[in-house]
């Protein structure tokens, strides 16, 4: 899902952080500037993969030189990847008691909040009930299925 791949943008951010040998801050700026453009198409319609690239380049615009502007964007995506999976969390803890005893939920591919506010139904209510589609040709719902059934969950 879009959390997964998102948290993967940011430790790839992370990694570029640390690894990156530009010898002046407009040489960070233009290599980070690639790898946002990169985040942000590798899936267009992930509104947080291009909110990350964002926030990246926003952070990198500081006045202090290289070594400020690293920290500055190794800050900001820390900051953003920690959000963002507190509210996968807090949507999971609000939509959870919205799933009725003994449902049957069908779901399609895979999705982080989903997979949390499922795990917490479950938790709730053991008989819940999953039927989740493989989704392919990626097989997305593959992922889901082993999820939930490593936690208990009855899956179909």
């Amino acid at each position: 899902g879009a959390l997964a791949l998102t948290q993967q943008g940011a430790e790839a951010l992370r990694l570029f952080i640390r690894e990156d040998r530009s010898a002046s801050a407009s040489l960070f700026l233009q290599a980070l500037a690639g790898l946002a453009h990169e985040l942000a198409v590798a899936q267009p319609v992930m509104v947080s993969l291009r909110n990350l690239a964002a926030i990246a380049l926003r952070a990198a615009q500081v006045e202090h030189g290289l070594p400020e502007m690293r920290r500055q964007v190794s800050v900001a995506v820390q900051d953003f990847a920690a959000a963002l999976a507190g509210r996968s969390q807090a949507i999971a803890r609000l939509a959870q008691p919205l799933i009725p005893r003994g449902a049957v939920i069908t779901t399609h591919s895979h999705s982080g909040t989903v997979q949390e506010t499922l795990l917490c139904a479950a938790q709730r209510d053991p008989s819940l009930h999953v039927i989740c589609s493989e989704s392919r040709p990626m097989n997305e719902g593959r992922t889901l299925v082993k999820h939930l059934t490593d936690a208990g969950v009855n899956v179909t």
